[in-house]
């Protein structure tokens, strides 16, 4: 941003001692105060955008300790994927697809190409390794817009995320958005290719 502020936003810790913190601090920077020990990402996003403000604006507890580590910032949540989205991305796929058609349906559809990524406990943090296809030579990486939304579907923050795609099989299967996104192996590693950035910071309207 070019006015150099940086909000604070929510973060979920892990600490020296194993147990897991939500904290709030500055989005590139990093957290700095502890939450409530009882904290979690479901009970704020049950108060949808009011939870997330409430959360990040309100009590903290202490400072976070050194030798925490940052994780995920998702406890029991899903990631869902909306395929070929935008022009440029649409364009890219018919360029290499065998059959191209596939990506023009989606991509004028009223209806977006929604699809199961990942369930909490396989998406990886900033720093953690992640999964990619031994049967795929052509693997990239794709940085996302992440939606935090609520139960209500509410959209109550954002995030990043980094949706790592076999291109060498999407290009010759129609079953893009699935065997592309998935790791072939132990079942533990199936969806390892998700990353998301630390933070969820608040979803402005305006």
């Amino acid at each position: 941003m070019t006015d150099g502020h940086d909000p604070d936003g929510l973060f979920r810790l892990q600490l020296s001692d194993g147990s897991v913190r939500l904290a709030v601090g500055p989005g590139r920077t990093g957290p700095r105060s502890l939450l409530d020990p009882q904290a979690s990402i479901v009970d704020v996003l049950r108060g949808g955008r009011v939870g997330l403000r409430d959360a990040v604006n309100g009590t903290t507890v202490g400072r976070v300790p050194e030798g925490s580590r940052v994780l995920a910032p998702l406890d029991v949540q899903e990631v869902w994927a909306a395929g070929v989205t935008y022009r440029r991305s649409h364009e890219a796929r018919v360029e290499e697809a065998i059959e191209p058609s596939v990506y023009d349906r989606v991509h004028v559809a009223d209806r977006p190409e929604l699809f199961f990524k990942s369930i909490a406990s396989r998406v990886q943090g900033v720093g953690d390794p992640i999964g990619v296809r031994a049967d795929s030579d052509w693997d990239v990486p794709e940085p996302e817009l992440v939606l935090v939304v609520t139960p209500s579907l509410e959209i109550a923050g954002y995030t990043l995320g980094n949706d790592v795609s076999s291109r060498s099989i999407e290009a010759t299967t129609r079953s893009t958005s699935r065997r592309r996104k998935s790791i072939a192996g132990r079942a533990r590693s199936a969806l390892r290719s998700y990353r998301l950035t630390p933070s969820i910071s608040r979803w402005s309207s305006r």
